[in-house]
């Protein structure tokens, strides 16, 4: 119980310090970002995953989070897994209020077999650590999670360009 405490508190300061984060913010060309949004619109799931990270490194104010969760949102309805996740820890960060949303975004994508989502539901709930276990069959554990939020963060400066 201690051990979990302890984990649910690093995971906290974890996400803090994420969301207190004021790196450089990262933007497309026009005709990238014209181009990404007719993608999103053709409904490409990755293009819409895109593009919900593109709003969520903006500058943070109501549009852009709207923007945020509406793409993020469109890509786990085409069933793009990853979008789940990034969508659940969005909420997470949000604080208690959007807890229950965000886990079960959380555990829509663990349904798509989302290692990540697994992972994560499994540390903030004892109640999903078949989940978690599942998600250590696959070679997730807390290393691994951390070095994935690491490939997230230069995937999406390999497709959007720093300003």
């Amino acid at each position: 119980m201690i051990l979990k405490w302890r984990f649910l508190l690093l995971l906290f300061a974890y996400l803090l310090s994420i969301s207190s984060f004021s790196g450089p913010t990262f933007s497309l060309k026009p005709q990238g970002l014209g181009q990404l949004i007719k993608q999103a619109q053709l409904k490409n799931p990755q293009a819409q995953y895109l593009l919900g990270t593109y709003y969520m490194t903006q500058v943070s104010n109501k549009y852009s989070r709207m923007k945020t969760k509406f793409w993020f949102q469109k890509a786990l309805e085409n069933n793009y897994a990853p979008a789940g996740y990034s969508l659940g820890l969005y909420l997470l960060k949000q604080g208690p209020k959007k807890n229950k949303q965000a886990i079960e975004i959380l555990l829509v994508s663990a349904k798509l077999d989302c290692p990540f989502s697994q992972y994560l539901l499994g540390t903030l709930d004892s109640s999903y650590s078949s989940l978690q276990e599942q998600a250590q069959k696959q070679g997730i554990d807390w290393e691994a999670y951390i070095r994935h939020e690491d490939y997230i963060l230069h995937m999406n400066s390999v497709f959007l360009e720093k300003e």
